[in-house]
């Protein structure tokens, strides 16, 4: 393998690795956002049964 080759295969190397952590960063938020909203509608639910 030429240089080059080895390059571009380190190249391709990280772009997978980083796609496999922004797909997993992207889940953590999803599941981030899914446990504020569930816990923002339990006190929209509270303050409508005080109101």
């Amino acid at each position: 393998m030429d240089r080059l080759e080895e390059v571009l295969a380190r190249a391709a190397k990280n772009r997978r690795e980083l796609d496999e952590m922004n797909a997993r960063y992207e889940a953590m938020d999803q599941a981030e956002y899914e446990d504020f909203m569930k816990e923002m509608d339990a006190r929209d639910a509270a303050r409508g049964e005080q109101a």
